[in-house]
């Protein structure tokens, strides 16, 4: 009998734009517009032989715009990739799965750029004094990939599954992480980027484990991680004020060595209408040449959460969301206090979507968030607000066409 191959193909497109309100430079030039643009296309093409070749092409763009100092940056990004049987001929790049094992791998290649720009320099009297270079030309090329090693648990008793992932990976520094030269919108902290970045280098490992029994009344999910990073890109204050008097420090993406692990748990247990839960995460991120923690490190925390069942379909909850004090910290980045905060909320689900009213920080706690940067300005987060929301799907309309 002969060998019989089934060919197949599918071309995917995308486009994203974003168009925001006009905002200013450092100097006086204006800039009329601030946007941002990306292309993506994916070609796949199946075979019957269990095997999946493809290939992902990514275009973006940033014009202009406070955060990236007035100029247009452009990048290219190409990913090669593909999928066979461990008795099919091994590619450069693709994965290959046998029994509980599977293997990948993937190849790409970088090429980012930055269109120079310059603004008049003026003195306090508004005369030209010289000429402010905000953007350097730059044309840089990156080569990376990633290899994984991945393993699925699934023991006789049923009772648990689970998957461990070992990977070594690089990525090359954003559009963002190169040309960066101003105030971020949404922190108001002056961000600057870094044209001579490296790309990111990482060895990895993650484990993931589940309960599996579906009629228990008591489950639990578990995820780990520990991550060692070469050239790891991190933003960090420098030792230079912005050009801005009301922007402070200047924080630089810098790159540095660093070790990151972190553990999340979640588990649940249910009582007749009612359910108690309980979720928890702890995250440790260190510069390995120093042993300082990196900046912005969340700090651990947990939430407890009972849901009681009204009616089949409405439900009631109350929360109480506990993080901790903040002590892993950067050079010259102070602590964090912790805080609780409760909350609740409602539910119900109807044939056509659910409903849904959340209250959060219901007592208007003042708290400070340590990832964000208002808590060095010592300007609290957010308190009491409530959301009311609504989610449907397609899914819903089309069965209810089809039943009329």
């Amino acid at each position: 009998m002969g060998r019989s191959w089934l060919w197949g193909g599918s071309f995917l497109g995308s486009q994203n734009v974003s168009i925001l309100e006009p905002a200013k430079g450092v100097g006086t030039t204006s800039c009329p517009w601030l946007g941002s643009g990306a292309d993506l296309y994916t070609q796949l093409v199946p075979c019957r032989d269990h095997r999946v070749f493809g290939g992902q092409a990514r275009c973006g763009t940033w014009q202009c715009g406070l955060s990236i100092g007035g100029m247009d940056h452009r990048d290219w990004r190409l990913g090669i990739f593909g999928a066979a049987t461990p008795k099919a001929s091994w590619l450069p790049l693709g994965e290959a799965t046998t029994g509980v094992h599977r293997i990948g791998w993937r190849w790409d290649a970088v090429w980012g750029g930055q269109d120079g720009h310059e603004e008049p320099a003026y003195n306090a009297e508004g005369l030209v004094v010289g000429t402010d270079t905000r953007a350097e030309v730059f044309s840089k090329f990156w080569m990376g990939g990633m290899a994984s090693w991945q393993r699925h648990w699934s023991p006789s008793s049923g009772k648990w599954s689970g998957m461990s992932t070992l990977a070594a990976h690089s990525r090359a520094p954003s559009n963002y992480e190169l040309g960066a030269n101003g105030i971020h919108h949404g922190t108001f902290r002056f961000e600057q980027g870094n044209p001579s970045l490296r790309s990111e280098k990482t060895l990895e490992l993650r484990v993931q484990l589940e309960s599996q029994r579906q009629n228990s009344s008591f489950s639990w999910r578990l995820q780990s991680f520990f991550a060692a990073h070469k050239d790891f890109i991190v933003l960090s204050p420098s030792a230079f004020f912005a050009p801005i008097s009301h922007a402070g420090l200047m924080y630089r993406f810098e790159q540095t060595d660093a070790l990151r692990t972190g553990m999340e748990g979640w588990c649940a247990q249910k009582l007749g209408a009612h359910e108690v839960s309980l979720t928890a995460s702890v995250l440790g991120q260190w510069e390995w040449p120093t042993g300082l923690g990196l900046p912005f490190t969340t700090p651990a925390q947990s939430r407890v959460q009972w849901r009681w069942a009204l009616r089949p379909k409405s439900h009631v909850h109350v929360a109480a969301r506990a993080l901790a004090s903040a002590h892993q910290t950067a050079r010259n980045e102070p602590s964090t206090p912790g805080t609780v905060l409760f909350g609740g909320g409602w539910s119900h689900v109807a044939s056509y979507g659910t409903w849904s009213l959340d209250v959060h920080n219901v007592f208007n706690t003042e708290w400070l968030d340590h990832t964000s940067a208002y808590r060095a300005l010592g300007l609290v987060a957010q308190g009491r607000w409530a959301q009311i929301s609504f989610n449907t799907t397609l899914k819903h309309f089309n069965q209810n066409n089809t039943s009329r």
